[in-house]
């Protein structure tokens, strides 16, 4: 079996709630993912040529997929209380942003994901062993 560390002890700063980094998180994510879909829509209709249009939707569909998996962190996060002060809000947040990201459904994901929260480098942590490595 791995050899669990004690948990370690976070500094009191990283215990505080957010003023507004979350709200700037959440308009971050959103906008990565919004700003190159509607530049991408604007090339497939304004581009005539196949190739250039290739050579452009290519950047604009990494970072929008990069806006895609920041709004997946941002359901992680709002689960966790860390976008707004209060956890109602930033829950319904995370849920609301999360849900762009087809296929993650941030709800279940957080059922099965609290055991490791509750028990994070424990012996009853569900993934040690799978990310004991880590």
């Amino acid at each position: 079996m791995v050899s669990i560390a004690e948990r370690p002890r976070l500094p009191e700063h990283l215990r505080t709630r957010p003023d507004s980094f979350g709200l700037v998180f959440c308009a971050y994510a959103l906008l990565l993912f919004l700003i190159p879909g509607a530049l991408g829509i604007w090339v497939l209709k304004g581009v005539s040529s196949l190739s250039l249009t290739i050579i452009l939707l290519v950047p604009l569909w990494l970072a929008g997929q990069q806006g895609i998996h920041l709004l997946g962190m941002v359901g992680h996060e709002g689960l966790h209380g860390n976008l707004h002060r209060n956890r109602l809000i930033s829950v319904h947040l995370g849920l609301f942003l999360s849900s762009m990201a087809i296929s993650y459904l941030v709800t279940g994901y957080f059922v099965t994901h609290w055991h490791h929260q509750l028990y994070t480098n424990t012996e009853d942590d569900p993934d040690v062993e799978g990310c004991s490595t880590f």
